[in-house]
């Protein structure tokens, strides 16, 4: 995606700056944001495994990879797959996988944090089941990290139920 600063081609080889729309200060940055606000996260000890849903070219996972931390990076099915292929390539652990209504894919209590920043997914449509998967897949003190504003934040009832939340 042009102007994001996802990649940037240097010769024959791509790199990745860590920024783009989620990271405007850069992945690095982002991560030691979460880690003020949240002091007993520490990427590497508590947090050993993660899920980034909606991850682009997985720089949240390449960044944490750096932290000791493993991250499987997923891409909703529609045009992510050259950015998964980026993923990959690089050596993150990555996958285009469909969030539907259903029981996910991914086993109970198998991430310590599970991260989405502007994935744009409404994770409370049908009565919020896809934020009860969230709980069945997070360890135990595991972590639910949503940054951004809700993509719905113009639909009135659902604005109410991210309030009662």
């Amino acid at each position: 995606k042009g102007g994001q600063n996802w990649i940037s081609r240097d010769k024959n080889k791509f790199k990745f700056p860590g920024g783009g729309t989620q990271f405007i200060h850069g992945a690095n940055e982002y991560l030691d944001h979460i880690a003020k606000m949240i002091p007993e996260i520490t990427f590497g000890r508590h947090i050993r495994v993660a899920l980034d849903v909606g991850c682009g070219v997985a720089s949240f996972g390449a960044y944490l990879l750096q932290r000791n931390v493993v991250t499987l990076s997923v891409a909703p099915k529609d045009v992510h797959e050259n950015q998964i292929q980026f993923a990959l390539e690089r050596g993150v652990p990555a996958m285009v996988a469909a969030f539907a209504t259903r029981r996910l894919l991914y086993p109970s209590q198998a991430f310590d944090l599970i991260h989405c920043s502007r994935c744009r997914i409404n994770w409370t449509r049908d009565d919020g089941i896809l934020l009860l998967e969230v709980n069945r897949m997070l360890r135990a003190g595991g972590y639910f990290v949503w940054a951004a504003q809700p993509v719905y934040k113009h639909e009135e009832v659902l604005e109410e139920q991210w309030e009662g939340i």
